[in-house]
């Protein structure tokens, strides 16, 4: 009885031991797996384009607001709500971000969004996108203003002062 006893121990050894090495290995493989990835840095961050918009906006909004370029939706929404997967909901917004996101230059809280639409925006694919990017912002109340390349500075000036007044 006794043996039989001993001999269950060491078993129970054995495959625990089996178990911690495979996991181990398993992450190590992982770790390995995530080094054979290569980057190169990006000259830009935005296109031409988005650039010289950019500069507008920083002339037209003053001091008073920063505009940060190329924020992703999980950078601004929060997909931590009571009920809901939030795996499920952070993957929605993961992928997606808008141009530029304009914050109080104090406290940084953010004002509205900016999506600034040039010819990629007529593609079937991105026009439903860019509809289910306008329902989640709606969803939280925050505006997201679409502002099309070649809008004239005056115009623009106009949307941004309506959307301050909100």
């Amino acid at each position: 009885m006794e043996i039989l006893g001993l001999t269950f121990i060491v078993m129970v050894f054995i495959f625990w031991s089996i178990f911690v090495v495979s996991k181990a290995m398993n992450g190590q493989s992982r770790i390995t797996n995530r080094k054979r990835y290569k980057y190169w840095l990006k000259t830009d961050i935005m296109t031409p384009t988005e650039r010289t918009f950019y500069k507008t906006l920083i002339q037209l909004l003053g001091s008073e607001y920063f505009v940060f370029p190329q924020i992703r939706l999980s950078s601004l929404l929060n997909e931590k709500v009571k009920g809901q997967s939030w795996k499920a909901a952070l993957w929605r917004i993961n992928q997606k971000s808008v141009d530029y996101v304009v914050c109080h230059v104090e406290t940084l809280k953010p004002v509205f969004a900016i999506e600034l639409d040039d010819y990629t925006h007529d593609s079937h694919e991105r026009m439903q996108r860019d509809a289910d990017v306008e329902q989640i912002f709606a969803s939280v109340d925050f505006p997201l203003l679409r502002i099309k390349v070649g809008t004239p500075s005056e115009e623009v000036a106009v949307v941004l002062q309506e959307a301050l007044r909100r």
